[in-house]
């Protein structure tokens, strides 16, 4: 899941969702990579829109935040994906975190 988010891959993406159900959903795109980011992180990091949109209808925590401290909205919005944080703030992204980056 980490891997389409990533790469911004919807069909993969949707295939994992459709294969593993929507309970084990919830737990896996909630799971962080080695560097502390969740699927809905690392398309938003990258400006993968429709892939968060994904995301986000099953559930993603918007949320979960890294080592750094950094929320999927701190990554969208320090790349310039304005739309991404919108969505994000839609989604009731919590404004008020901060990060441990200088």
């Amino acid at each position: 899941m980490h891997l389409a988010a990533r790469s911004g891959n919807q069909a993969a993406l949707l295939a994992i969702v459709d294969k593993i159900g929507a309970g084990a959903v919830q737990i896996v795109q909630n799971k962080q990579s080695k560097n502390g980011w969740s699927p809905l992180m690392e398309a938003c990091a990258l400006g993968h829109i429709s892939v968060a949109q994904i995301l986000l209808d099953h559930h993603a925590r918007v949320d979960v935040f890294d080592e750094n401290g950094r929320t999927a909205l701190h990554l969208a919005a320090a790349n310039g994906h304005l739309k991404l944080a919108q969505l994000l703030l839609t989604s009731k992204a919590f404004v008020n975190r901060f990060n441990h980056i200088e």
